[in-house]
């Protein structure tokens, strides 16, 4: 038996609105897929940019001939060690970077511009997923870890300079400081240029003494130049991420 006409043109309508609908969804999903797609690959562009700064970018670049800041005060450079590796870090050091890992350590010693104090700085260049240098960064905790003796970084004495003298025994304090992407980590460990050794375990997990006082130069200098190589490392990073959008 033969469908009435207005049967089969209300069913070939409704074909036609289904196909249209389909259609319009298809149309309108695909600008929303693609501006989420752009989102994240340009996300995950700007993560790679900042991991790479320490390549695309020397040393020398990254810890500078000479640093100044607020006020008149200034840093400078007495030489880069060429050890390079997470070895020269300290077991309980490396410990502490979980759930992340070294992969690198650039560093050089400084003195501040009236030659009391010299410092090593270092970078710490952190390799995880996005998610592990976000859990390192909020669970990285700079003022206690100064405190543990056992923790604190190595010093590297540059010959011929003021810092040739500068041993594990003339650290007096060390200071941190993570970037909020957990991609980078930059110490500094201080001691005073007439020589004197520092202070004791049990001194330091008190933060006793004229040494370790928030008056102290050493103090000082160990807490500002974390602060200005992650000034610099920022610039840096926000450059090449500029560059990768």
């Amino acid at each position: 038996m033969s469908l009435p006409r207005r049967t089969l043109a209300i069913a070939s309508a409704i074909v036609v609105i289904a196909v249209l609908a389909l259609a319009v969804g298809l149309v309108m999903a695909q600008p929303s897929g693609g501006a989420a797609a752009k989102r994240t690959s340009g996300a995950a562009a700007q993560d790679e940019a900042a991991r790479a700064v320490w390549r695309s970018a020397t040393v020398e670049q990254l810890l500078p001939t000479s640093i100044k800041r607020e006020g008149t005060e200034t840093y400078l450079r007495l030489g880069i060690d060429p050890d390079e590796s997470c070895a020269k870090l300290p077991a309980a050091f490396t410990r502490e970077l979980a759930p992340t890992k070294c992969t690198h350590v650039l560093s050089a010693t400084y003195a501040d511009r009236t030659q009391t104090v010299t410092a090593t700085v270092g970078i710490v260049v952190l390799s995880g997923s996005v998610a592990d240098r976000l859990r390192f960064f909020q669970t990285w905790t700079p003022d206690s870890n100064a405190n543990n003796a056992a923790m604190m970084p190595h010093a590297y004495p540059v010959p011929r300079t003021i810092a040739a003298q500068f041993t594990d025994a003339q650290r007096v304090t060390w200071q941190s400081q993570a970037s909020s992407d957990g991609t980078y980590l930059v110490y500094a460990v201080a001691g005073f240029t007439d020589g004197r050794s520092g202070p004791g375990a049990a001194a330091m997990a008190a933060s006793s003494g004229s040494a370790l006082s928030s008056s102290s130069p050493a103090v000082q200098v160990a807490g500002d130049l974390p602060a200005a190589i992650q000034d610099l490392l920022s610039t840096r990073i926000q450059d090449s991420q500029d560059g990768a959008s």
